[in-house]
């Protein structure tokens, strides 16, 4: 997906070896930032390897806002959440509508341009539109033709494909099935499971499902109970949440960035509330979040001179006096002259 204009532009690698693994990847570019987000959680910014949360520069933010999911914000409030392995969601806010391309269609609501090319031609065949917007050379052979039954093709994963796949069907997900269509997850359940025998594939599926629920308002808390498959355990100090919060996870989204943060449902585990992640990525309660400046941490409740203010450091955010100061530039000998004084 990219804008017309080139000024952002959010692509994804299917099997990318930079990682831990050769799985998948995604790249944002925006701004003269490059910011890869590889399997596992790991990150590089420009190319190189990146540990410290969160990254802000240029209106641009990257958090990791639950154990299963990274966000990027960039500076037009295009919202981007990746788990590190199958899971891409990308929102676009309304005032960009019709300017946008890609995989993901033009954002116009209009339903028969959406398979449009980067020449402005209209494509009818999935496979051509989507080798259309390949970037570089696929390492395999890219298909010919679109496989529908892959449990025709694997007839003896079939059976256990309806009954993974049948925790779709049960009590916990049936109050959704009238807000999001299941039908269709349902048949790519069977069909992911058939054609590659992974039990992830599904649990990954039931999960996207469960937070698009989520999203729609409707919280599934208790359907991982009833799939053994999907089982999972927090760190110590951490909750498992199905609608966790993406906005203010962290110390330094609190004290860095003033963006009005859109919120939107993640799953994952997460600080409890009144708690977010430090630097080193440990729960700590908001009042004892250290302030950035120049590189170097303040704790909670330090305080700095500014020119001729006093500024002190509140949940992660600096809070300063507001007195004119009168501007000197005339320094001693072997003197320098600084705005800051710690």
């Amino acid at each position: 997906i990219g804008a017309e204009d080139s000024d952002y532009e959010i692509s994804v690698s299917n099997k990318d070896c930079a990682g831990t693994s050769c799985a998948r990847s995604l790249t944002v570019r925006a701004k003269g930032h490059s910011i890869k987000l590889l399997s596992g959680g790991a990150v590089q910014i420009n190319d190189e390897d990146h540990f410290e949360m969160p990254w802000i520069h240029d209106d641009i933010v990257l958090e990791r806002v639950s154990s299963e999911f990274t966000k990027i914000v960039l500076y037009n409030q295009i919202i981007v959440l990746f788990d590190g392995q199958d899971r891409i969601t990308i929102k676009v806010p309304a005032d960009l509508e019709s300017g946008t391309r890609g995989v993901c269609g033009v954002f116009d609501d209009q339903e028969d341009n959406d398979f449009t090319t980067p020449e402005g031609d209209v494509e009818t065949s999935p496979i051509d539109f989507a080798q259309s917007w390949q970037i570089g050379t696929c390492s395999e052979d890219a298909p010919t033709q679109i496989t529908k039954d892959q449990c025709a093709i694997f007839a003896d994963r079939a059976d256990e494909a309806k009954a993974l796949c049948g925790v779709f069907l049960n009590e916990d997900f049936q109050k959704c099935h009238a807000e999001v269509n299941i039908e269709r997850v349902y048949q790519s359940c069977l069909s992911a499971y058939c054609r590659t025998a992974n039990q992830e594939s599904v649990c990954t599926l039931l999960s996207a499902y469960a937070m698009e629920c989520a999203q729609s308002g409707i919280i599934l808390e208790s359907w991982r109970e009833n799939a053994d498959i999907c089982q999972v355990s927090c760190p110590a100090g951490q909750v498992w949440q199905e609608c966790g919060s993406a906005c203010r996870q962290s110390c330094g989204t609190f004290g860095q960035t003033k963006q009005e943060c859109k919120d939107m449902c993640v799953s994952g585990c997460q600080c409890p509330e009144g708690y977010v992640f430090n630097y080193s990525n440990q729960c700590v309660p908001v009042e004892q979040c250290q302030c950035l400046f120049n590189g170097k941490f303040y704790k909670a409740e330090s305080s700095r001179i500014f020119d001729c203010n006093v500024c002190e450091c509140h949940k992660g955010s600096w809070f300063c006096s507001e007195n004119n100061c009168e501007e000197s530039a005339e320094c001693g000998q072997n003197q320098l002259y600084s705005m800051c004084m710690d």
